[in-house]
């Protein structure tokens, strides 16, 4: 198993390793955030913002056809106020629709067990949670039918999303993911840095941050760089309003 540590900074958490998924800049969008290591997905509509009505994990440039995506879940812990309404649950992007993929007990996917939980290898499920209605199949059907009908196609993105708030008396649900697992890549949402020192940045250290990440070595030394004017500059401004 290969394990990629990855986060938000603002808006976008990336992965940090060569693997068989050729994903690349993950997002978090809508209400999304990370909670030292943890994603938090709110659906609140019970406040006048619409920033946080819905939220998710964006992955895209999948490098996949559908039938080559084999394990897909996450470890999962719904603490408002439960599984329903479709949410929380994966979609998978091919020819600009979705394949939903519910996470919870079956048939109602609602009723979910308190605490963390493990989906496991939602894939490999013998349930019928695949909805396929936006491709013109089954809202139940299963992994062998959803290969039906669309072996051979690509995967454009894939999403962990919540959006469900709506189904509920106070208008909210919140869930926490963490160690999302694409085919062999693990993401967890473990916060690295950020760096303190150029030396930090050298010989590829620099590809080891989230927190923030970095396109390259010279945008990390940069950053430690600016970093460290800034400090001096505060530190004379502190010493001239002691005087």
């Amino acid at each position: 198993m290969k394990k990629i540590l990855s986060s938000v900074v603002i808006f976008s958490f990336f992965a940090f390793a060569l693997t068989a998924v050729a994903v690349s800049d993950p997002m978090l969008y809508g209400g999304a955030f990370n909670d030292t290591g943890v994603v938090v997905l709110p659906s609140d509509l019970s406040d006048s913002s619409p920033d946080n009505d819905f939220s998710g994990i964006n992955w895209t440039d999948i490098g996949l056809n559908f039938e080559e995506l084999t394990y897909l879940g996450t470890d999962y812990n719904i603490t408002d106020d439960d599984c329903a309404g479709g949410a929380p649950r994966f979609q998978i992007k091919v020819n600009n629709k979705n394949v939903f993929v519910y996470i919870g007990p079956h048939p109602n996917f609602t009723g979910c067990t308190a605490g963390w939980q493990s989906t496991g290898n939602l894939i490999a499920s013998p349930d019928a949670r695949f909805d396929l209605t936006q491709l013109g199949g089954a809202f139940y059907s299963t992994h062998a039918d959803a290969l039906a009908l669309l072996s051979g196609q690509a995967v454009q993105s894939i999403q962990l999303t919540a959006d469900a708030g709506w189904a509920f008396a106070d208008q909210e649900q919140t869930i926490w993911v963490n160690n999302v697992m694409i085919n062999d890549t693990q993401f967890d949402f473990t916060l690295i840095g950020p760096p303190v020192n150029v030396n930090d940045c050298k010989k590829d250290g620099w590809m080891m941050f989230n927190n923030p990440s970095f396109d390259n070595q010279g945008k990390c030394i940069s950053y430690v760089i600016k970093n460290k004017v800034n400090q001096r500059i505060q530190d004379i401004f502190n010493k001239i309003f002691e005087l």
